[in-house]
């Protein structure tokens, strides 16, 4: 189903606003697989660079990236922490306020549209986790391109790679070790395809504090939508997962034409930048790391379909 991009932006303004205090929990894979990779892209294009420098964090959320790049940098070097969720913005200070960093910080409320910011103003725009919430790409990136400047550097981190989800082996193989390790998940896709998804999250939520919680940002999220007129009956859960994660194969069911195609993404929205390096990961997954064998077979995974991993990582560079 196709949803109106200012429904996207709105729902994913308010889902973010009243799971700001649930994220880091929720997500606590997320933070501990993509912290080492941006701490060594910091080490590697933002410490030797002379400065000072100039950093924007698009959809910084609680503020991972910049908690793990500001230590490179130095008193004179500034991060903009960015995010569309104002509640998001205050955990992300909170955050960063618990730490010495020596370079200085500004946080910004984002509206979805233009970016109130000069152009050519950056050195380093980084992304983490931030594309499969965007529901139009050219505005967005027309936007990254006034923003940074000639020679500046983008990095995109931890996006759902296309061509991992449309692997029939992969997708395949994933399935199957789901059952073992994943049983809750593999059964949250059966229920889905037998559309009794809801019925048994409504049933599951009276023994589950966290699924009581989440169905309760559901309820509030339905109101608010609600009283701005924007919806007419109350979305489900899985609805407004795939809202919120607009271009995700697995938001709220199994959609194989989403993901984010990289080489699409260059030719139609960057095709004035260059690809400095490019990386796929988690062969199987959030299974990747499970135990020794699939991290054995994640490691072959890799070797035999190098780019096609669940998830993609890129550094590219604006042409001067």
């Amino acid at each position: 189903m196709d949803y109106h991009p200012g429904l996207v932006l709105r729902v994913n303004e308010l889902y973010h606003d009243l799971e700001q205090r649930e994220y880091e929990r929720s997500h606590q894979e997320l933070f501990r697989l993509e912290a080492p990779r941006w701490q060594k892209i910091a080490q590697e294009y933002l410490a030797p660079c002379p400065g000072p420098l100039m950093v924007l964090d698009l959809g910084t959320g609680t503020g991972l990236v910049p908690l793990q790049i500001a230590g490179f940098l130095k008193e004179p070097d500034q991060i903009v922490c960015a995010d569309l969720s104002e509640k998001m913005l205050e955990v992300c200070r909170e955050n960063i306020g618990k730490k010495n960093f020596r370079c200085r910080f500004q946080f910004l409320k984002l509206d979805g549209k233009r970016i109130n910011l000069g152009s050519g103003l950056f050195d380093f725009i980084t992304l983490n986790s931030v594309l499969h919430h965007i529901p139009e790409f050219h505005p967005f990136f027309l936007e990254i391109n006034r923003l940074l400047k000639p020679d500046g550097l983008l990095v995109i981190g931890h996006e759902p790679n296309r061509f991992f989800f449309a692997d029939k082996f992969l997708w395949s193989l994933y399935q199957f070790l789901s059952i073992i390790y994943r049983p809750r998940q593999f059964a949250g896709t059966v229920l889905r395809r037998l559309r009794l998804f809801e019925q048994a999250r409504k049933i599951y939520q009276r023994f589950n504090p966290e699924m009581k919680s989440h169905s309760e940002i559901i309820g509030r999220l339905n109101q608010l939508l609600g009283q701005e007129g924007l919806i007419q009956t109350p979305l489900s859960s899985s609805q407004i997962s795939a809202i919120v994660d607009i271009h995700s194969p697995t938001a709220g069911g199994y959609h194989r034409d989403r993901g984010i195609d990289f080489s699409e993404i260059l030719s139609k929205y960057l095709d004035n930048f260059q690809l400095v390096s490019f990386e796929t990961y988690a062969h199987l997954s959030e299974i990747s790391e499970q135990n020794r064998l699939t991290k054995r077979l994640d490691s072959f995974l890799k070797k035999r379909f190098p780019q096609r991993g669940s998830t993609l990582f890129a550094v590219l560079k604006k042409n001067g």
